[in-house]
């Protein structure tokens, strides 16, 4: 299944920063016939994800969105993200009522974020048995986060 998928910056009211708009961006994809599904990922959190779904009202391909797990910050020369598995899971999972087919992550998702992401999507019954069991997989490997002990950044992402 070809997938298109758009790695941009942000989409503040629909445009990226190039200036195009991100629904002519899927409805040219659409037309060419060549693609079964469009999807956007990296750069930006759920919430910037759920903002650009707003300015797609006539998309015909499946959308897939996999948005990173919040802002990146920098803490000593490493890189972590600012939202909580449950808050990634919960707030992508509820995309899928307003019709999005391919849920995922990009940068900074653990499995802890697909996990719950499937908990999430297994309450509204659209978790298929083989996706369930790849998330329960313990990880390879996970590094430890400056925000697994309480602090104000834990929660929700600033995105």
């Amino acid at each position: 299944m070809p997938l298109c998928r758009f790695p941009l910056r942000r989409f503040r009211g629909g445009y990226t920063r190039d200036g195009f708009f991100a629904e002519d961006l899927v409805r040219t994809v659409a037309e060419s016939g060549q693609v079964d599904a469009v999807g956007f990922n990296c750069v930006n959190g759920v919430r910037q994800m759920k903002e650009l779904l707003h300015h797609l009202k006539s998309v015909s391909l499946p959308l897939a969105l996999m948005p990173n797990a919040g802002h990146p910050m920098v803490v000593d020369g490493r890189t972590f993200y600012e939202s909580a598995p449950e808050y990634f899971a919960e707030t992508l999972a509820a995309l899928v009522q307003d019709g999005v087919s391919i849920l995922g992550g990009c940068c900074g998702t653990t499995p802890a974020h697909i996990r719950a992401l499937c908990t999430a999507l297994g309450t509204q019954g659209t978790v298929t048995a083989d996706v369930q069991a790849a998330a329960e997989q313990e990880p390879v490997m996970q590094a430890e986060s400056p925000f697994s002990a309480p602090c104000g950044m834990a929660g929700k992402s600033s995105l």
